[in-house]
Order: structure tokens, then sequence, then C-alpha cells
């Protein structure tokens, strides 16, 4: 016998599948929005944005840290 038939039992299973559905939906959703699968190009883009806003503070918008409260 398996340890796996001993140590996970149907509701395992089916939890197991549950989150890889809908971990499938996450994946397309992110290949919808950024075109890519690529997390190091997701997170490149996410830190441009940041910066944009956010990255130096003289140059800043005020109605940023306004906002923020």
């Amino acid at each position: 016998m398996l340890c796996l038939d001993v140590c996970t039992s149907i509701d395992d299973w089916a939890s197991v599948r549950n989150l890889r559905d809908f971990l499938k939906h996450f994946y397309e959703i992110i290949l919808f929005i950024f075109g890519t699968s690529y997390v190091t190009i997701m997170t490149i883009k996410m830190k441009e944005k940041c910066d944009k806003y956010w990255g130096d503070i003289d140059k800043m918008n005020l109605l940023m840290f306004v906002a923020c409260v």
C-alpha cells in the first residue's frame, strides 16, 4: 500500500481539485491582464508604476499623501 492511499482522504483530493481549478482561473486572468506568464515581467511593470507615483518624494504629487490619509 502506498502512503498516498493511507494519508489522503477523498475530501483531501476534492480540496486539491478545487485549489487546482482556482489556480487555473487565476493563471488565465494573469495571462489576460498582463499578456505573459513570467512573474518577473509582471513585477517589473508593477515596480515601474510604483516608482512613477511613489518613487522620488521630491517629485511626488502632494495630493497622493492626502489620498492615502
